[in-house]
């Protein structure tokens, strides 16, 4: 998992225990089967509509182990044979209303390339920390810094994030009672933790706003 510098320094020290990144499209919650359903009613998947356009799809498929099914032509598996369910963004766009989904147990998030899906983040696993790689070289070949244990894994708008939240993803205090964060060498300075942490934001992905959907990590670093 990529972080910046500043973000490994402020982790190492506990100052960061939470980390935001984009819902991309293709992403997929691995479910309980029994939760399926609910995850997708609090996304509001399949109801969201802005400005008359669909700005989120979802397929919900339940799958047995190692196997995906085409929704389309799936029958009900055993619940004996049952692993989990899928629910996965087929657009991802700015979303107008969203209800906060967190998940539970062993679940987390996948990705799928070329027809097979593969796990993006688990809770309970523990993940590589890694800064940028030199131009050329991939994440997962350049220095490590540490790892980390995921904890907690919730789906929300980045727009919602809270004051006390922003301090979990670094956001310091002055002694003059400001807010300030530092990201990618540039110094982020405001009235309010959940301000400065937008701020920075917008810096970092200029074409998002406040509605886009947000994975919220949680962790710990590992000693």
């Amino acid at each position: 998992m990529i972080f910046a510098p500043e973000s490994i320094e402020a982790s190492k020290a506990g100052r960061k225990t939470k980390t935001r990144r984009p819902v991309r499209r293709g992403d997929t919650i691995e479910c309980h089967p029994a939760r399926a359903a609910t995850i997708k009613h609090d996304l509001g998947l399949l109801q969201v509509v802005a400005g008359g356009e669909k700005m989120y799809e979802a397929a919900v498929t339940v799958v047995t182990p190692g196997m995906h099914i085409d929704p389309s032509r799936c029958s009900e598996p055993d619940p004996a044979d049952v692993q989990y369910a899928r629910v996965r963004f087929l657009k991802a766009a700015a979303c107008g209303t969203c209800i906060n989904v967190e998940l539970d147990g062993d679940e987390g998030i996948s990705t799928c390339t070329g027809g097979k899906y593969r796990w993006k983040w688990r809770l309970g696993r523990t993940y590589a920390m890694n800064p940028p790689p030199p131009k050329g070289v991939k994440a997962r070949m350049g220095k490590q810094a540490g790892r980390l244990l995921l904890k907690g894994i919730r789906c929300e708008r980045v727009g919602d994030i809270s004051d006390e939240d922003a301090m979990a993803e670094g956001v310091q205090e002055t002694a003059h009672g400001e807010w300030y964060f530092v990201i990618k060498g540039r110094e982020f300075i405001g009235d309010t933790a959940a301000g400065v942490f937008l701020v920075a934001w917008k810096y970092l992905y200029p074409k998002s706003d406040l509605v886009e959907l947000v994975w919220v990590l949680e962790f710990e670093v590992c000693p």
